[in-house]
């Protein structure tokens, strides 16, 4: 979420921005829950964290092209990332962490606890868990495209496959991993850790580098095959009965599903304001994302649930995480510009 769309030229790609608007948005109706228990939730609302992984990869891979292997890319990498990721990070946690005391929930407190969620480390905060899973794929972005650079993009793309797939047949080993890394921290059960374990979405990440390499995959063609693969697939899905071969197949399917999503996004040039829209919510899915998060945990805090009452109550919370992430999102995006504003003219004067 938090990679510029943009081309090697620097500019945006709108194709990323709507694709990205309309994954936030399904963000919101995954936590709202109108559609929950439909087709439509369960192959593609349910789908935005995964398409927007992939768009990662594809943004990411466009960022180092455009600044190629110049001196100081991997510092200017980390400290980009660092900036438009963790300072809104901060800002959040800053009325989480108030609100968590203050809600008297059960929530585990103390200075090892808020510096930890502080570097990004944060499976006993509500729904923060995109955000380590995320700074995970940002660290390790370099060194995996300079893997897939020595691999070759179809070998890459083989064998990320294959490494995704098998690890969803052994989830509990595999993410048994992260718990002796943390020493079994995450609350409850352990189930953070398979959210958390970032090897699980490999293959979604290198497809992403591979769209961003090779313009053709986007190409109208390859969008029918695309279709035809996941329509199929959804389908065979449908009819497997084993949970971890069916978990397995439906993050294969994730893939196809983006490259359909992103073949059809040119019709909505012929859309308007709701282009515009649709970029405006691609171009802040960050803030916007960060900010439903802390509505939802708001929420949830002080022992509301609106995604269980009502149907017209569950569409109207999505408009509600709405309109707060995105007043939010101004509120965030004008103190740092104000904040930035004033170091420049510090810098100025001194």
């Amino acid at each position: 979420m938090g990679a510029a769309a943009a081309g090697e030229g620097g500019s945006r790609i709108p194709e990323l921005d709507w694709l990205k608007g309309i994954a936030i948005l399904g963000v919101l109706f995954i936590h709202a829950r109108p559609l929950v228990g439909t087709l439509v939730h369960d192959y593609g609302i349910d789908r935005a964290v995964p398409i927007f992984i992939v768009l990662f990869g594809m943004s990411s891979d466009l960022w180092w092209r455009r600044r190629g292997e110049r001196a100081g890319a991997l510092a200017a990498w980390y400290r980009g990332r660092l900036v438009r990721l963790m300072i809104p990070v901060w800002a959040v946690l800053a009325i989480w962490w108030p609100l968590a005391f203050v809600s008297q929930a059960e929530v585990p407190r103390g200075p090892g606890y808020i510096l930890a969620s502080l570097i990004g480390y944060t499976p006993y905060l509500g729904t923060f868990w995109f955000v380590t899973l995320i700074l995970q794929w940002v660290l390790l972005f370099p060194a995996l495209r300079a893997a897939v650079d020595r691999l070759g993009l179809s070998a890459s793309l083989v064998l990320s496959l294959g490494v995704t797939f098998g690890i969803h047949l052994v989830p509990y080993p595999a993410s048994d991993v992260f718990r002796t890394l943390t020493f079994d921290t995450a609350p409850g059960e352990g189930w953070i850790y398979w959210w958390f374990f970032s090897p699980q979405y490999l293959w979604l990440v290198v497809a992403g580098i591979a769209l961003a390499r090779i313009p053709r995959l986007r190409g109208v063609e390859v969008g029918l095959i695309a279709s035809l693969v996941f329509f199929w697939g959804a389908y065979a899905h449908s009819q497997l009965t084993d949970p971890l071969v069916r978990s397995g197949v439906q993050r294969l399917l994730d893939v196809p599903l983006t490259v359909m999503l992103l073949v059809a996004m040119p019709a909505f040039r012929r859309l308007g304001p709701l282009a515009k829209g649709l970029a405006a919510c691609g171009t802040a899915s960050w803030g916007l994302y960060l900010g439903q998060m802390l509505i939802y945990d708001a929420m949830h805090l002080f022992g509301r649930a609106p995604e269980n009452g009502s149907l017209p109550q569950r569409f109207l919370y999505v408009g509600g995480l709405l309109a707060g992430a995105a007043l939010l999102t101004l509120l965030g995006s004008a103190l740092r510009k104000q904040v930035f504003r004033r170091r420049g003219e510090s810098g100025v004067s001194g």
